[in-house]
């Protein structure tokens, strides 16, 4: 069981410390919304099927709800961010080789 307050004094006296709590949260909550929004548009049926049975497991479980939903938020979010760089690696690979 975590330490409420050992929680307190690490996350909250220090502002150092609480500006980077807030980056943390403030980007986990932007893969939130980019995974929820992505899941809207998603054509492919797999990828929804994936985070149904993510959150369908955590709802059955009982415990780890959280966990079993931030592994889904990040698989998403690695589902937007790879194909990204492996178009840009694509894309630069061949100008390098030219050069």
């Amino acid at each position: 069981m975590v330490n409420l307050e050992l929680f307190r004094l690490l996350f909250f006296e220090n502002s150092f410390t609480t500006s980077h709590t807030t980056l943390l949260f403030l980007f986990l909550g932007a893969l939130l919304i980019l995974s929820v929004v992505y899941f809207f548009l998603a054509s492919r049926t797999t990828l929804k099927r994936t985070l149904l049975y993510f959150l369908y497991c955590s709802w059955m479980k009982g415990s780890d709800v959280y966990l079993h939903i931030l592994n889904s938020v990040l698989f998403f979010a690695l589902d937007i961010i790879m194909p990204l760089v492996i178009h840009g690696f694509r894309f630069c690979v061949p100008r390098l080789t030219i050069l």
